[in-house]
């Protein structure tokens, strides 16, 4: 299936040997078009919506939460993905150029009345090895992720007749505007001293900058993003930009891309978040914007379930966050390479993951961080069916949360220990931590979760 996304996001991973997942890279050509018979059969039997959006699934059986596909797709949708898949891997100027000199010959073949498919496919492929070149050199280690890319493509219908304009408007930035409850004035650096009050968002973790001028935009710009304006958030983070430029602010440019990528990623934009994330690294020597990029790039890509590019981009966060000494995203990466581990089955991976992000979590001295470790731990365990080690991690998550105000997260560790004590038979362990977790759910009036206690001591 057609993935609009980057070529790195369309090699999926096949579970073999229980569940222990490799990436397949030799495919025998006549099952890869049996397979793709057989989709589009099933897909001729799902809803139009389910057909636009069929949704990928881990080994563990787990769904993915994107998965980008059309049943075929316009050489002309292509050329554009293409184009921004040598932009978003930070390609130097000769490597476009060289890649640029393939495209436009296939572009010139493609508006021709009748196209040569054999002169497109091979010129193609040409650019495709450069760029899996270039990747390969950037890494030090080989990468075919392009050309496994094209040669997907090639196994669907295509249309080579260039025509941009039935290119799908689903992968086009087209976020809608909400309803307007208030005549809104346009910002512009003119008349933005408006907002001489600047609103309440939470900025303790952004770059603010010292021009008066550019501090107001661009708080202004937050908070249309905070209430999920974003359509107006966009408008406002552009001008913003332009403004930096003018005042030659880089720190505010990374910033103000950081800020847009992330409105893509919410939506969903995925192309353009991560190009908008690689415009932040390349406009900073902030390490925590680096690093909170990568992340954001780590997690698309996970999203999507493409493990290698995930696990580069959160390596690369780590890296960048000692280097900031953010202890607090060094401990999210190492948590999250965990769970990607975790559902592929791993338990080795996982509980290395585990131990490095845990101990980074003891470093913070932040017991919320600490439990939430514990608590994340607890979860992959159970998943794993590691139970004994899942209530070990349910009780010390307990204990850092006991120390905090979070007594929320007291009452889940309880309820899901409860639910490991049923699991393993043991029906009177399980009632007492519901119990437990009842007084607390009182303490903190919570009626939706005491009814929800409730109602679970009732079928034990």
């Amino acid at each position: 299936m057609y993935n609009t996304i980057y070529p790195g996001y369309i090699k999926p991973y096949q579970g073999v040997n229980n569940r222990i997942v490799k990436r397949k890279e030799d495919e025998d050509q006549s099952q890869s078009s049996k397979n793709s018979e057989q989709l589009q059969e099933t897909q001729k039997q799902q809803p139009q919506s389910s057909q636009q959006f069929p949704i990928a699934q881990f080994p563990t059986g787990q769904q993915v939460s994107i998965d980008y596909s059309q049943p075929s797709v316009n050489i002309a949708q292509i050329l554009t993905d293409f184009k921004n898949t040598t932009v978003a891997i930070g390609a130097p100027d000769d490597i476009k150029s060289e890649v640029m000199s393939y495209l436009n010959l296939i572009e010139t073949q493609s508006n021709k009345e009748t196209p040569n498919k054999q002169v497109i496919k091979s010129n193609l492929k040409n650019a495709s090895q450069i760029l899996d070149g270039y990747i390969t050199e950037t890494l030090q280690k080989p990468s075919k992720v392009v050309e496994n890319w094209i040669d997907a493509l090639f196994l669907q219908q295509v249309d080579y007749k260039s025509d941009p304009e039935i290119i799908n408007p689903e992968f086009q930035v087209q976020i809608e505007e909400k309803k307007q409850t208030e005549e809104e004035v346009p910002l512009t650096a003119e008349n933005s001293q408006v907002f001489e009050e600047e609103p309440t968002v939470k900025t303790s973790d952004v770059y603010i900058p010292q021009d008066k001028q550019l501090k107001r935009m661009f708080v202004q710009a937050k908070k249309f993003s905070a209430i999920d304006e974003d359509e107006k958030a966009l408008n406002a983070f552009k001008q913003t930009l332009d403004y930096a430029k003018s005042i030659e602010d880089t720190q505010a440019q990374a910033m103000v891309y950081y800020e847009v990528a992330q409105i893509y990623d919410k939506n969903n934009y995925l192309p353009e978040a991560v190009q908008t994330y690689n415009e932040a690294i390349k406009n900073t020597q902030d390490n925590n914007i680096k690093t909170r990029s990568h992340i954001g790039m780590a997690q698309i890509y996970d999203d999507v379930a493409q493990f290698e590019p995930a696990v580069d981009h959160y390596y690369a966060a780590i890296s960048f966050a000692g280097e900031a000494e953010n202890l607090n995203a060094q401990t999210k990466a190492l948590t999250n390479l965990a769970n990607m581990h975790c559902n592929r089955y791993d338990k080795q991976g996982t509980y290395e993951y585990i131990s490095l992000a845990t101990d980074i979590a003891k470093e913070t001295n932040n017991n919320k961080v600490i439990g939430s470790v514990y608590q994340k731990s607890a979860d992959m365990s159970e998943r794993l069916d590691e139970n004994p080690k899942a209530l070990d991690f349910y009780r010390e998550s307990t204990r850092y949360y006991s120390k905090t105000e979070n007594l929320e997260s007291v009452v889940k560790n309880y309820q899901s220990a409860a639910n490991v004590m049923l699991k393993l038979g043991d029906k009177a362990k399980a009632r007492t931590l519901l119990e437990k977790a009842f007084i607390k759910a009182q303490n903190i009036e919570n009626p939706e979760l005491t009814a929800q206690i409730t109602t679970k001591l009732k079928q034990i």
